[in-house]
């Protein structure tokens, strides 16, 4: 199950704060929250619109993160959300360049291909 735990878009890009519903459903199902860093889909899904458009994004797979013995929920979410703010200080574009368009036939021709490479 996937939440997006700020609730909404924020207006300004900054990580917001977050509502601790899928922290207690967590806590109460006893499962790991496995936290991601999504950077750049404000470029690509511009707020009020119907379609994305074409934008390069990071996408970071934290390490999966259970509560505390003893651990509030309100603790837990902030802990959560204090390791992804932290992730995100210091990165405020992505860190690597957009694809060129090498890359991009590549991509293109693989896809149509019906090929799957990690490293493409």
């Amino acid at each position: 199950m996937v939440f997006f735990p700020e609730g909404t878009r924020s207006p300004d890009g900054k990580l917001r704060e977050f509502k601790s519903g899928a922290f207690r459903i967590a806590m109460d199902e006893k499962v790991d929250v496995i936290p991601i860093v999504l950077q750049g889909t404000r470029d690509m899904m511009v707020k009020n619109s119907a379609l994305p458009k074409p934008a390069h994004l990071r996408i970071e797979v934290l390490p999966a993160m259970k509560p505390q013995e003893n651990e509030t929920v309100e603790a837990y979410t902030s802990r959560v959300h204090a390791v992804i703010a932290e992730r995100l200080s210091g990165r405020v574009h992505c860190e690597s360049q957009p694809p060129s368009k090498d890359q991009k036939e590549k991509r293109s021709s693989i896809l149509t291909s019906g090929q799957i490479s990690p490293t493409v």
